[in-house]
């Protein structure tokens, strides 16, 4: 069942809402920062070795704690994108898009006919049948929220067209992806990528669509760089990450007794 909560709080927007990521395939770590206090986790099914077993296994122990799952999928191919669907997550983030009829292409792949052409086939979604399949085809699978990640010039240039596009809740920027004008990394933040990303939040505030961002590591200079732009969605930190700052403490703290 989806927990609309998450896009109560997305919509909100007088508050931070805040999310880390998973990326190893073990649900120890889903159980455990699904009990921590952030508003979302976001498990990464693009970056990471987690497949759909995997994913279950992370939403069943993210719900169980009662905290909601966004999923970033692998591709935006349809036959992927209905797999994940089907495990009922809270929320989807579709990289890659950089038009705005590849926007309308996978906003539709999440909605039921007539508004789109997702599939029938409700599994977890419904609790494998325990839930109102009927009241989740007309009102839960809406309620999910539906997030484009911009990760490209691209796909920031082409904004004003993408943010017609209906039925979007939100952005995400992944500036670990972006690239510059030539095609090129820009290391995160070049002067040219700077100024699109600064365009293209100022673009989003005037629309009123909420919008944040996910980076794996980052101090706290850069959060409030994000926050100064307006995003009011923080995905940061992720679970290699604390074990790793955990285990580099601990030992550091017992080599100087």
């Amino acid at each position: 069942m989806i927990r609309p909560y998450l896009k109560r709080k997305i919509e909100n927007k007088d508050a931070l809402v805040v999310g880390t990521h998973i990326e190893m395939t073990d649900s120890i770590c889903s159980e455990v920062l699904g009990r921590v206090g952030f508003d979302f986790v976001l498990v990464a099914a693009d970056s990471s070795e987690n497949g759909y077993s995997a994913l279950r296994n992370h939403m069943t122990a993210l719900h169980s704690g009662g905290t909601p799952t966004v999923v970033r999928v692998e591709s935006n191919l349809q036959s992927h994108v209905s797999r994940v669907l089907e495990l009922g997550p809270d929320g989807i983030i579709f990289p890659a898009v950089n038009t705005a009829e590849q926007a309308k292409n996978v906003v539709s792949q999440c909605l039921y006919p007539p508004a789109g052409r997702r599939r029938y086939s409700p599994l977890r979604a419904v609790g494998y049948g325990l839930d109102d399949a009927m009241r989740f085809v007309r009102e839960d699978s809406v309620e999910m929220c539906r997030f484009i990640q911009l990760d490209s010039a691209e796909s920031l240039r082409n904004l004003p067209d993408i943010l017609e596009v209906d039925m979007i809740d939100g952005f995400f920027f992944s500036p670990g992806e972006l690239l510059r004008h030539d095609g090129t990394p820009d290391g995160l933040y070049g002067p040219d990528t700077a100024v699109l990303l600064r365009e293209a939040a100022a673009l989003l505030g005037e629309s009123g669509k909420p919008f944040g961002v996910s980076v794996l590591t980052a101090g706290v200079d850069v959060l409030k760089f994000w926050v100064e732009l307006g995003a009011t969605i923080i995905a940061s930190g992720t679970d290699f990450g604390y074990i790793l700052d955990g285990a580099s403490g601990n030992l550091k703290d017992i080599r100087e007794l």
